[in-house]
């Protein structure tokens, strides 16, 4: 019986996440390619650099290491001078010149917004790898973009004088606003509380997202939601549990309808003979000691 205990696990028996779970309901297959084959685009699409940079510097303001809009603009200009417009896909809409001309004025921005929201001398948890157990044998990871002490807002939404609450604040980047009820059910959030109470026995009040729009006029998008009620938490465990379960007992379905909504899928070269040609300039296969440890490399999203 003592062999038993030094059994290796499964290729598929690591820490799951947020991301992990959208992949396999969008195509169980993509997921079986990106997880178990190892297979990645070559290029990432630039806006999700653009994502990183802002969520960067959100975070510096928030622990009040930039204070000022000049400092904030040019940080920007310099990080995103060091962006190699080559090395990343570009959208007609969303191209390397855009984020360039329109980052340092968002940068900037920052300096007002955050500071209004994010309380001053409190301690504050950035960028902070969570592992824990969803249910026994299920384990999770989760990277919340911060913790600390969160003003709460008013009636109207608008900034009030009401005590400061623990928060986790999620950074996003975006064209537009979110629609304002997206906080509410937002599965990463949920996870992200989950983490907070359970992983670390921190206490959270309140969750949020902190969406800056890089808009020719640039503006911050603040939408909180009280902490998530029992309810939607079992609601989001047991799915997550379900999901966990399925890939572990190797069930990968093809869905033909993901191929080609909202863009083309990545893997498309894979699936479709007729793309083959186009597996060796747009995909590359991962070496078979690059293993994987429960962190997804497309966690950051815009």
């Amino acid at each position: 019986m003592g062999e038993l205990l030094h059994l290796p696990r499964s290729p598929l028996d690591f820490h799951r996440s947020t991301s992990q779970r959208r992949r396999y309901r969008r195509c169980g297959y993509e997921y079986l390619l990106y997880y178990l084959y190892g297979w990645r685009t070559i290029h990432t699409k630039g806006s999700y650099v653009f994502g990183d940079v802002m969520e960067r510097l959100a975070t510096l303001v928030a622990v009040r290491w930039v204070t000022d809009q000049a400092t904030a603009a040019q940080l920007f200009v310099e990080a995103w001078g060091l962006v190699n417009p080559d090395h990343y896909d570009w959208s007609t809409t969303r191209t390397y010149e855009l984020f360039r001309n329109r980052g340092p004025a968002l940068a900037a921005l920052l300096v007002s917004e955050i500071p209004a929201w994010v309380m001053p001398d409190v301690p504050v948890w950035v960028q902070e790898e969570i592992r824990f157990y969803l249910a026994p044998g299920v384990r999770e990871i989760a990277k919340p973009d911060l913790y600390s002490l969160v003003r709460v807002p008013g009636a109207n939404g608008s900034l009030m004088p009401q005590l400061p609450a623990p928060t986790i604040l999620d950074f996003k980047t975006s064209d537009r606003p979110y629609p304002p009820l997206s906080v509410e059910l937002d599965e990463q959030l949920t996870d992200y509380q989950l983490a907070m109470e359970v992983g670390m026995r921190r206490p959270v009040e309140q969750v949020g997202l902190c969406v800056m729009i890089y808009q020719e006029r640039p503006r911050v998008q603040w939408l909180f939601s009280p902490r998530r009620p029992p309810a939607v938490i079992e609601r989001f465990r047991s799915t997550a549990i379900a999901i966990d379960g399925a890939i572990k007992a190797e069930i990968f379905y093809q869905n033909d309808r993901s191929c080609f909504t909202m863009g083309t899928c990545d893997y498309v070269p894979i699936c479709y003979a007729g793309a083959a040609e186009e597996r060796e300039k747009k995909l590359v296969r991962l070496q078979a000691d690059d293993t994987f440890t429960g962190w997804d490399d497309d966690d950051v999203e815009d």
